[in-house]
């Protein structure tokens, strides 16, 4: 079960009143670490980034113990939020061009999206240009500040396993590769 931090404290009021008993508690990214990291990616060093649609979630382990974690205030929802403002489009448009064309320009992968985009359209025309300004410059700041955080425990020289990824993001067309090439 997870809740937000907000409505936790009802919740454990309530149960008390109850006599529910919590057996335990734990911080979402570091319950999402338990489920995907192994014992020996703990140990050779590894950050998990959790790309969420509201929050980047970051936790960094080295030598089997938690480094560092922080959570990012900007997610794959900031993406559509930014082109629904820059090309004046519907939210539905924009999570649609997100999930489809993301950042993978690619000829065939523009070829197609082109061809869906103006027939569900009637026909009106998208600026490439604009949506790559636009989309580039946040997914850019997301690598960034993931970046940023890995810097905090010293960057990536001891991080032998690497960087593990999570979360709706991770379905975005060429989100992982930039990714790579920002954090190296």
């Amino acid at each position: 079960i997870t809740i937000a931090l907000s409505a936790l404290e009802g919740l454990l009021s309530f149960l008390e009143q109850e006599d529910v008993k919590i057996a335990e508690m734990t911080v979402q990214c570091l319950a999402t670490s338990d489920m995907v990291l192994t014992p020996s990616h703990r140990k050779l060093g590894v950050v998990l980034v959790d790309l969420g649609a509201g929050l980047t979630d970051i936790v960094v382990y080295h030598g089997a113990q938690l480094q560092h974690m922080a959570c990012l205030p900007v997610g794959t929802r900031n993406l559509a939020l930014d082109l629904v403002m820059g090309l004046n489009i519907s939210l539905m448009e924009a999570e649609c061009l997100v999930r489809e064309l993301g950042c993978d320009f690619s000829p065939e992968n523009i070829a197609k999206f082109r061809e869906g985009w103006e027939s569900d359209t009637d026909g009106q025309c998208l600026s490439l240009e604009q949506y790559t300004e636009i989309f580039m410059a946040r997914a850019e700041e997301i690598w960034h500040l993931v970046r940023s955080q890995i810097a905090k425990v010293g960057g990536s020289a001891n991080l032998q396993a690497g960087v593990r990824l999570v979360g709706g993001g991770v379905l975005i067309p060429g989100f992982k590769d930039l990714g790579s090439r920002i954090l190296g």
